[in-house]
């Protein structure tokens, strides 16, 4: 609104009307007439797209081709540098771009591929860019950018030709030197942001349902479980990171090996599981108005949406025991960045929902060996996701680590890749990244590209099917680069300061417990990290071993 009433009438009877100043008497401008708004949107240039069914897809029979677009790898670059040069010195010097102490210019920068969230049902996928130079706002998502998004799966065969593409060309775009800005610029690919299943396709291996599950170690699920063994370089270490050829010969041999992702992998939860067993439930039941509200898994899901606040997690797991329980069907969830924030910030509340009233000992062991896991499982966490981290850090982490992987063998018999790739992988990498960068392994997060899979969605709505990527890439550049060179007051950056330890360990000691449940002021330590089963277990971890008092209890 640019008009108001002065209170006057015109010579013809009508209310009178001034624009609206402010300031020195400045009007407020005009709003842009939609056609006119539109018009000028489509009249900027946002580079060449190229289309993916007229080149991927051209030598596939017509119902494998799909609609996509995609950019030239080459040219993005050089207009990401353009745009970083222009816009590096409007920024503090605190956020301005890092060159990890080699020449300005020498660009890092970190691509991968993931699947686009247009629903469960609507096959999609994308590959981003962004540059490891930008420092902390690789976990934004305005500074991770479309490189490729198509109608279709990880695997498609337009997918396997585009990335056949990226390796010819990054091979040749790392060994030249182009000048952007009246600077000499070189670009080295450094880091691939993707979950480990497309990544073992990249490679063309074996994917991590395999015998030998990790791209990274020459582990096997029959030496996973081995006790007080090291994964690195040096000889005394009995994983090492794999000979590439000979992975690939592997899995050529076992081609037909492939399959699905195994129980042991998904998403789960040993506590959700107890409480379950805890509760006595029918097999089936038509509501969840039917629990006891004193029951276990009653006060489980109470202290899941009142407590922890994860709403839709308890929505998705009230639906499976509504649905898929009685069907023998295990829940999966996949949690979301703020979902397993919520959990390490919360787990104790849901501990004690399952405790309720009950003494049971074997129960009290049960939960007070899911607290020592959850804690050094929160701890490790939230040292590997840091972007700014320190050597004691990195050899806090060996220690947690070792002792996460230490807890769970031993009392419950059995590892999934997930759990040695924990207790072995991460405190190695993470040296590695650190001596490489100087940062942690916060540098290599999947956060921003995850965000960025948020405003994708956004972009998508109201499109076509078949348009939705051109529209998607128009208005991811126009909102990214376009805006920000035309006003740089939008390079605003807010850094998360969400923490994976609860604020209240910290801010109030003296009420609540390093795990996040309440004591006494006069305790140290809560119910639980004071019991003495929580003795018995950290013996057991530093022995190696059960205790006899833990043996008495069937925990697995």
């Amino acid at each position: 609104m640019v008009m108001r009433h002065t209170g006057n009438s015109t010579k013809k009877g009508y209310q009178s009307k001034e624009r609206i100043t402010f300031g020195f008497g400045i009007p407020i401008p005009r709003p842009l007439a939609y056609s006119a708004l539109m018009q000028k949107i489509a009249e900027i240039n946002v580079g060449e797209t190229i289309s993916v069914r007229d080149t991927l897809c051209s030598t596939l029979p017509m119902d494998q081709k799909v609609d996509g677009v995609y950019r030239d790898l080459e040219t993005m670059l050089i207009t990401l540098s353009q745009f970083y040069f222009e816009r590096d010195g409007f920024r503090k010097d605190n956020d301005k771009l890092n060159w990890f102490g080699e020449k300005e210019g020498t660009f890092k920068v970190a691509i991968g591929g993931d699947g686009a969230p247009f629903g469960k049902w609507d096959e999609s996928m994308s590959w981003m860019i962004s540059f490891l130079n930008i420092g902390p706002r690789v976990a934004s998502p305005n500074d991770n950018f479309l490189l490729f998004g198509a109608n279709c799966k990880e695997d498609h065969p337009a997918v396997k030709q585009f990335t056949k593409q990226l390796a010819s060309k990054i091979n040749a775009i790392e060994k030249k030197t182009h000048t952007v800005s009246e600077k000499e610029v070189t670009f080295t690919f450094e880091l691939i942001h993707s979950d480990m299943k497309f990544l073992a396709f990249l490679n063309g291996e074996l994917n991590n349902a395999a015998s030998y599950f990790s791209s990274f170690a020459y582990v096997s699920k029959k030496d996973c479980t081995t006790l007080n063994a090291k994964f690195g370089t040096p000889p005394d270490c009995k994983w090492n990171p794999w000979p590439y050829k000979q992975r690939l010969n592997i899995a050529k041999q076992v081609e037909s090996f492939k399959g699905k992702l195994p129980t042991s992998l998904k998403k789960s939860s040993e506590i959700q599981n107890l409480a379950l067993s805890s509760s006595n439930l029918p097999l089936e039941i038509s509501s969840l108005s039917e629990l006891p509200p004193d029951c276990a898994m009653s006060r489980y899901l109470k202290a899941l949406e009142c407590d922890v606040k994860a709403g839709r997690m308890k929505k998705q797991l009230g639906k499976w025991m509504l649905e898929d329980r009685s069907k023998d069907k295990d829940f999966t969830y996949r949690l979301t960045g703020k979902d397993s924030r919520l959990i390490l910030h919360g787990f104790m509340f849901l501990v004690n929902a399952i405790k309720g009233d009950s003494n049971d000992p074997t129960l009290l062991m049960k939960l007070v060996f899911i607290v020592f896991i959850a804690i050094n499982l929160r701890e490790c966490a939230s040292i590997f996701s840091m972007y700014h981290v320190t050597l004691p850090a990195i050899e806090e982490l060996k220690g947690l680590a070792h002792d996460y992987f230490t807890a769970v063998l031993p009392f419950t018999g059995h590892v999934s890749g997930t759990i040695w790739s924990i207790g072995h992988l991460v405190p190695v990498h993470a040296q590695w990244v650190f001596e490489k960068f100087r940062t942690g392994l916060g540098v290599n997060t999947m956060q921003g590209r995850e965000a960025k899979h948020v405003q994708i969605a956004s972009y998508a709505k109201n499109s076509l099917f078949k348009e939705r990527w051109n529209q998607v890439f128009r208005h991811d550049y126009i909102s990214k680069i376009w805006l920000p060179l035309h006003q740089p007051c939008l390079l605003t950056y807010h850094q998360a300061r969400d923490n994976l330890i609860p604020n209240r360990v910290t801010s109030d000691p003296q009420h609540f417990c390093s795990c996040g449940f309440s004591k006494d002021e006069r305790d140290d330590k809560c119910f639980f990290c004071s019991h003495p089963f929580m003795a018995e277990i950290k013996k057991s971890v530093a022995d190696g071993k059960p205790t006899k008092e833990c043996l008495k209890y069937n925990i697995t």
